[in-house]
């Protein structure tokens, strides 16, 4: 991408801005108007810190808009030590750390900005045109990340839409709850997000795009968060956006939401040296004026392998009640979106490190893991959790078994109980309530991308495609040599995706012509099927591959075992589903495992959590 100094001037509710010009590689794309480092919010410092988001300040004269601001505070995952590092995540995974961590170095707490991507209009003054509006919300992980390192400038060019990425407070500056009393403002993550469509709908209709029709677009814990805003009563004040898609991630999961939230503020104050008092904000004012670095030092907060410490959580204003909960209470709310939802085969692939992912694991390493992982998310009826799973993922027609196959094992366990079921479940709750519901599975691994071909679809991997890296090559953290078959078929995910962020339907209208089709004289054809939406009954959904096709019942013995079983297993135990942690046993063995940080690993991670 060559950017220059040509974009036009617009004027915003703040004051006007200048871009920069972006001029694709590939000449086939038309250029797009770049603007970079946005202020959205005033910046959340001193007695702005730990409270609700609040408007930028105007500004006179012209801000060149030309750079990223920075990301917000964050303790990145350490990979400067190679064989450390490989301790704990596959080389495929250090790789794309390597790429992806230096467009995260520069912190500050005023980092509340956006970036703006927009389709350059007929002689750049054309303002009749509007174009939808996706709005990016990042995963990696609710502690670390930004939206800068996504570039949206071929997805904005080559699907016709405006993309929004945005930078929002994570970890304890985002989703720490400063107040050890109940329905308290938290939760200053999400609400950053509100303040950022809040933003949009006041100016995206300058720089071309139409307010009546933003898409979030979230992937892992990004796709929580845009779950828990479907929901949420807060944001829907007013019609801040109109559809969603969620890839890899809802907030049914297990992960997406902090249990027992107290019990991490109570960690931070005793740091801090903070008072435990409930009275007159005294906690909040002293936690406001802390350095950054003593709150967000790893050593703070001890949490069960597997949970989010630092996670939205239920606060009786911003998410009301439990996610499945308010499904239920707010249809009306949830229902009024089209909502389009994911998966790739292998969700929890980064939970291994290089070793067990060249070595495998022994059987009695693999029932441990899965022990572990059921008595920190289950409440109750441990070993008949345990037996069941152990039942449904064991080849009873193979008596003999190999490491790799242990490996395998718990890679498809974790996968579907952490992503896949709770995506599925949430697809039944939402195609119930709303016809406009689409499931689909990528299923394909890049040719030359970072993981070994012998395993399936990755995490992370579809993010390339949907922001159209193959058809420029890629310049950035999701770069990597693609195949002419592999450039068609990020144009088809584009068409989708940016189909449903204009309909509401990602198979209207359809794309006439092919970029790779059209400048190839090797055989292409485009795959470009009719995907029909998805109900609980023919549970249809697009497999998207280098030639997509429509399938049905995605899993569905497996998605027994998650969605029926276990809840019944639950309910006998007078359990209950998804709660982290039994504080009361002291079975050092199997019991709950606590691990700094809130790492998601098979042993306590100094990384933190690099799935989500």
């Amino acid at each position: 991408m060559r950017p220059s100094l040509n974009a036009r001037i617009v004027r915003t509710k703040q004051g006007s801005v200048k871009g920069v010009l972006v001029i694709p590689s590939n000449r086939e794309l038309q250029p797009v108007e770049a603007f970079l480092g946005l202020p959205y919010a005033s910046p959340p410092v001193g007695p702005l810190r730990f409270m609700s988001p609040v408007s930028p300040l105007p500004w006179n004269g012209v801000r060149l808009m030309d750079k990223y601001a920075p990301a917000c505070p964050q303790t990145l995952p350490d990979v400067s030590n190679e064989r450390e590092a490989l301790r704990f995540v596959t080389r495929g995974r250090l790789q794309y750390l390597r790429r992806l961590l230096p467009y995260l170095r520069n912190q500050s707490e005023d980092c509340l900005y956006l970036n703006i991507y927009a389709p350059v209009t007929v002689g750049g003054k054309d303002v009749n045109i509007k174009f939808p509006v996706i709005v990016f919300i990042h995963g990696e992980s609710y502690e670390w990340n930004s939206g800068n390192p996504y570039d949206g400038s071929i997805l904005a060019s080559y699907g016709d839409v405006v993309v929004v990425t945005i930078n929002f407070r994570l970890g304890v500056l985002g989703f720490l709850r400063p107040d050890l009393r109940e329905n308290r403002v938290a939760n200053f993550g999400l609400l950053d997000q509100i303040a950022a469509l809040q933003w949009i709908q006041e100016n995206i209709a300058q720089f071309g795009g139409d307010r009546d029709s933003v898409t979030l677009l979230g992937h892992g814990t990004g796709a929580a968060c845009v779950n828990l805003l479907l929901i949420s009563p807060v944001a829907q004040s007013s019609s801040l956006f109109h559809r969603a898609i969620l890839m890899s991630g809802t907030a049914l999961a297990d992960w997406a939401v902090a249990e027992n939230p107290l019990r991490y503020t109570l960690q931070a104050a005793q740091q801090v040296d903070c008072p435990l008092a409930e009275r007159d904000d005294e906690l909040a004012a002293c936690l406001r004026f802390k350095r950054v670095t003593e709150l967000m030092s790893s050593n703070i907060f001890q949490a069960p392998l597997y949970a989010s410490p630092l996670a939205p959580l239920v606060d009786g204003i911003v998410v009301p009640n439990e996610p499945r909960q308010s499904m239920k209470i707010y249809n009306e709310l949830f229902g009024r979106y089209d909502v389009m939802y994911g998966v790739t085969q292998s969700e929890s692939f980064h939970l291994l490190n290089a070793a067990t992912l060249q070595f495998g694991l022994t059987e009695t390493e693999r029932n441990r893991i899965i022990r572990t992982y059921v008595r920190n998310s289950y409440a109750s009826n441990i070993d008949q959790v345990t037996a069941a799973i152990l039942n449904e993922y064991t080849d009873w027609k193979n008596p003999v078994r190999d490491t790799e196959e242990y490996r395998d094992s718990i890679l498809e366990i974790l996968s579907d109980a952490r992503v896949v079921a709770p995506v599925i479940q949430m697809a039944d709750l939402h195609s119930s309530i709303r016809q406009r519901s689409y499931f689909y599975v990528f299923a394909h691994q890049t040719t030359n991308g970072d993981y070994p071909q012998v395993m399936s679809y990755i995490h992370g991997e579809e993010l390339a495609y949907v922001f159209g890296m193959p058809l420029v090559g890629g310049t950035n953290h999701l770069s990597s040599n693609y195949t002419r078959a592999e450039m068609l078929l990020s144009e088809i995910v584009i068409t989708y995706w940016a189909n449903f962020a204009r309909t509401g339907n990602p198979n209207f209208p359809p794309r006439q012509k092919f970029l790779t089709v059209a400048n190839s004289r090797d055989r292409f054809e485009p795959s470009y099927v009719q995907w029909p939406a998805y109900d609980r009954h023919s549970q249809k959904f697009l497999n998207i591959d280098l030639r997509p096709k429509v399938k049905d019942h995605y899993r569905a013995d497996k998605m027994a075992l998650w969605s029926k079983l276990i809840p019944e297993l639950m309910s006998n135990g007078n359990g209950k589903v998804f709660t982290v942690g039994n504080e009361d046993d002291d079975d050092d063995d199997d019991g709950e495992v606590l691990v700094t940080g809130g790492g998601e690993g098979l042993l306590p991670n100094p990384l933190l959590p690099l799935l989500l």
